[in-house]
């Protein structure tokens, strides 16, 4: 009888052994797709972190230099961006006008902004948030760029909106226009209360905010009432 129970207790346990080498082997292929996550995907740091990383940049060198094409500074104007964090897209869906530029000790960034249905004071209210405190919760906009960068004089954002015409030759034509710009003099940074402009965007009294807060504030009145003829 002994035998008969050896026997039977090693057939038990040849047949309990597939399903364990099975769940095993789920383990660890859960475990690799895991470890695959791009990190474009992951959480991006807060806005207390220093601003190393953006989701939609990640590590796409390769598309950033079609914006930057042998720029000697590239590495410069990609941390900008991080700073920034205005630029979610890649190229080419990115316009190529959406780029930053250096001019001695100022900074300019432009960004394509959807008009719409948006009126002046929808765009202000961007306009200042993102050039103040950053798009998006893992950028910090001025107060990134000024601490990082101590030399920098002025900071602007501009808005543009980019449209596609085919002329009488039947070839597509671009043009970028202007709706609206904003400038942040260090001086004026260093002045500002954010507590004040963070109460103005909560109330959205926008288009009062950038005139009170920021150093510089254009709305391109003519160019924003034609397009919205148009429509």
């Amino acid at each position: 009888m002994r035998p008969a129970l050896l026997l039977l207790a090693a057939l038990l346990l040849l047949l309990a052994a597939p399903p364990a080498a099975q769940a095993q082997e789920s383990d660890q292929e859960l475990t690799f797709e895991i470890d695959e996550v791009p990190a474009i995907y992951q959480d991006a740091p807060t806005a207390e972190e220093d601003a190393t990383a953006s989701p939609a940049i990640g590590d796409d060198m390769e598309a950033l230099r079609q914006i930057y094409p042998e720029d000697p500074l590239f590495e410069t104007k990609l941390r900008l961006e991080r700073h920034l964090g205005v630029y979610l897209i890649r190229y080419p869906q990115r316009d190529e006008s959406e780029r930053v530029e250096i001019n001695k000790r100022d900074v300019d960034a432009s960004i394509w902004v959807s008009i719409g249905s948006r009126e002046e004071n929808d765009l202000a209210c961007k306009m200042v948030r993102w050039l103040v405190f950053g798009r998006t919760t893992w950028a910090r906009g001025a107060r990134g760029v000024f601490s990082d960068f101590q030399d920098l004089n002025a900071l602007t954002l501009r808005f543009v909106n980019v449209r596609l015409r085919d002329n009488k030759r039947g070839r597509v034509k671009k043009q970028v226009h202007e709706v609206m710009e904003a400038t942040l003099t260090r001086r004026d940074f260093e002045k500002l209360k954010l507590e004040e402009v963070q109460d103005d965007l909560n109330q959205e009294r926008c288009v009062d905010a950038a005139r009170k807060h920021l150093s510089r504030y254009v709305f391109h009145t003519k160019y924003f009432d034609a397009f919205k003829a148009q429509q």
